[in-house]
């Protein structure tokens, strides 16, 4: 038996054009805040991978499945720019009017949601509200290890709602810091 290949960088590659991107924007905030390690070239870009292969299945399997009974309900808008800086929302509740985020995740599933943990991934989705001039947001995430007290993965979704001025002021920090 031979090894082929090591990691998913080949078979399921990010497909992203040039240029810069709200998720760039704000993993580099986080670095630069010392929110959390560079992941993308250390052995976690492995569970990076798998992250960005989870919210294609789910948010491609919600779109599908929800289409059944509701076909105009969800938009996976693929890439789009505003002042210059690629979005990629999931999807777009278009009945609800508002970005939906998928995400896989090794933290505790006992983190409240507005717990400076969720930062980067609610920073991300007001980025898309303004993108799409909404005021809320949903935010999807699969702890994989649950609660690590024995639960097994927990798939949590929540919304938010913010203001004009929170929306305004979180994309004023994106576009200071690209």
């Amino acid at each position: 038996m031979k090894l082929v290949r090591s990691g998913l960088h080949e078979l399921l590659p990010l497909q992203r054009s040039p240029g810069l991107h709200v998720s760039e924007i704000i993993r580099r905030l986080c670095l630069d805040m010392g929110r959390f390690k560079d992941t993308q070239t250390s052995p976690n870009q492995v569970l990076f991978e798998l992250g960005l292969a989870f919210e294609d299945v789910v948010a491609g399997a919600l779109a599908a499945r929800v289409a059944q009974s509701q076909p105009d309900r969800y938009l996976r808008p693929g890439e789009f720019l505003i002042d210059g800086i690629a979005c990629t929302p999931d999807l777009i509740d278009l009945i609800e009017w508002m970005p939906l985020e998928v995400k896989l995740t090794s933290l505790s599933s006992r983190h409240d949601p507005a717990s400076m943990k969720f930062w980067h991934w609610w920073t991300q989705i007001k980025a898309y509200s303004k993108a799409i001039d909404s005021l809320k947001g949903q935010l999807h995430v699969c702890h994989y290890y649950g609660d690590y007290a024995g639960s097994g993965p927990v798939y949590h979704v929540w919304e938010e709602e913010w203001s004009r001025e929170e929306i305004d002021e979180t994309w004023r920090m994106i576009c200071r810091h690209r």
